[in-house]
């Protein structure tokens, strides 16, 4: 009988002590996005860029606002050409645990944060980077930028 007890004691004890999953769900807040953010790096498949800003203007970045005229706005600048000229592209955002959701029109971009601290906002994506009809993974690697309202439109 003692045998037949450990036997049955040991099972117990075997279920008792397995570690649950914990959800390792990260908790991101809306107004850690908040602000100017200036792209850094580029991981495509694996191959770290830096980002190639254009030399002779600003350097290309990207906002997130939430303020009663801009619920939820995003909005990119990028600077072509050597002139300068810039292409504005806005959409709306949200924020589920640790997806990025930007929406552009019908079309949802979800992005995993891979890392959001007061500094660093690191982002992936599975998506056709570079038009070959293949998906890439994409990581993008951006920097938190001072942003001053007096200056710059787009700061909150």
């Amino acid at each position: 009988y003692m045998q037949k007890y450990l036997l049955i004691f040991s099972i117990i004890l075997s279920f008792s002590c397995k570690k649950e999953k914990v959800d390792e769900k990260e908790i991101y807040f809306e107004n850690q996005l908040i602000g100017k953010w200036i792209y850094n790096e580029l991981k495509i498949n694996g191959i770290l860029y830096s980002y190639q800003h254009n030399p002779n203007c600003q350097k290309d970045r990207f906002y997130f606002v939430n303020r009663t005229f801009q619920d939820h706005d995003y909005t990119e600048v990028l600077y072509l050409y050597t002139h300068c000229a810039s292409s504005i592209t806005g959409m709306d955002w949200k924020l589920q645990g640790r997806n990025l959701i930007l929406n552009f029109g019908k079309q949802l971009f979800n992005y995993k944060i891979l890392r959001l601290d007061p500094t660093n906002l690191d982002v992936s994506i599975s998506i056709d980077y570079d038009g070959d009809g293949k998906v890439d993974d994409v990581e993008i690697y951006a920097i938190k930028d001072p942003c001053n309202v007096s200056d710059d439109i787009n700061c909150q």
